[in-house]
């Protein structure tokens, strides 16, 4: 029993380190001496645990992926009311990336390395997302016009250009605020243009009609 507590301890370490370094230097930039040093547990080690680089990267994508799947969903949907739960859904995608910055810069890094494989937790998220739209386009809350990828894209992809874009448009606009109140600045219209977005033309049209 202890050496398994040991095993998982010492994974735990790699992982963590490893999240680090791939977050600074990327894939290709990252070696397992690197990880081996930043963690205090030895390359061989590592090797034992998680047979290869790639091996490791994979893991620490899969985790990442899952946590912010359950992070986004984490929403209290018992009151029935399924627009104010599609909001809480789009509230936990932005609070994540504004206290993320792991994932992203691991996710930046693929990018420019032309890592365009997707995982088996990146494919579970995606579909994962894509379905709860399907789900709710059913249900007349979304608008069936547009398709599941198209409406994914265009609620998470916004926000992730703010997050690196922020102090860009700050300087070059002047804005005022800390970047805390210009995140909920972005966050209150960009809520408001996103469920416009969603809304299907029913749903309009009852609007318009109380």
């Amino acid at each position: 029993m202890r050496k398994k507590r040991d095993s998982e301890t010492t994974k735990r370490q790699v992982l963590e380190a490893a999240k680090k370094i791939f977050a600074e230097h990327g894939f290709a930039g990252t070696s397992l001496a690197s990880i081996a040093e930043e963690s205090g547990i030895s390359d061989g080690l590592i090797l034992h645990h998680f047979k290869s680089k790639e091996n490791l990267y994979e893991t620490i994508l899969n985790e990442l992926s899952k946590e912010y799947y359950k992070a986004i969903i984490n929403v209290d949907n018992t009151s029935g009311n399924l627009a104010q739960t599609a909001f809480e859904m789009l509230q936990n995608t932005f609070t994540y990336w504004c206290k993320d910055s792991v994932y992203s810069r691991i996710a930046t890094w693929a990018f420019l390395e032309n890592r365009v494989s997707l995982i088996k937790g990146e494919k579970e998220l995606t579909t994962g997302l894509a379905e709860n739209i399907r789900q709710m386009q059913a249900k007349g809350l979304v608008d069936e016009r547009f398709s599941p990828f198209a409406l994914l894209a265009m609620t998470i992809g916004p926000i992730q250009f703010w997050m690196r874009s922020r102090n860009l448009f700050k300087e070059a606009l002047k804005l005022d605020g800390s970047d805390q109140e210009l995140d909920q600045r972005f966050f209150e219209q960009y809520s408001q243009m996103v469920m416009k977005l969603y809304q299907s033309p029913s749903m309009i049209k009852r609007e318009e009609e109380k």
